[in-house]
């Protein structure tokens, strides 16, 4: 047993992690994930005006990130509501941001986004 996990638990664990870092590895969907930790749910048009990104964009990153299942989503009429399902990611994002804004000096040039922050965000906090 390592980490109080079986062998074959510990493989998928890491394995869900590694997929679920890889997500939040992309600049859009962190984005996406701090709107969602900050409003509690919103819809593919909401996120996109927020974010000043095209809602097909939105769309195919919402996708990519149910089939983890960590986006969940509830319908009403013709709206689709989307929300995080679990507390801990929006603790996690805190921490990332609260991890690298407490670096002094970086050792990684960090990737810049490739579009500007739109102004919705520019007083977002988690």
């Amino acid at each position: 047993m390592v980490y109080g996990l079986d062998v074959e638990r510990l493989a998928y664990t890491i394995g869900y992690a590694s997929e679920l870092f890889k997500l939040l590895s992309d600049p859009t969907r962190l984005l996406i994930f701090m709107y969602l930790a900050k409003r509690g749910e919103a819809t593919v048009k909401e996120i996109a005006e927020a974010l000043g990104r095209p809602e097909n964009l939105i769309s195919y990153h919402i996708s990519a990130v149910r089939r983890l299942g960590i986006v969940g989503f509830r319908k009403v009429g013709r709206n689709v509501y989307y929300k995080l399902v679990d507390d801990r990611l929006r603790k996690l994002l805190q921490l990332t941001l609260e991890l690298v804004e407490s670096k002094v000096e970086p050792t990684v040039r960090p990737r810049k986004p490739k579009f500007e922050l739109s102004k919705s965000l520019s007083n977002l906090k988690l």
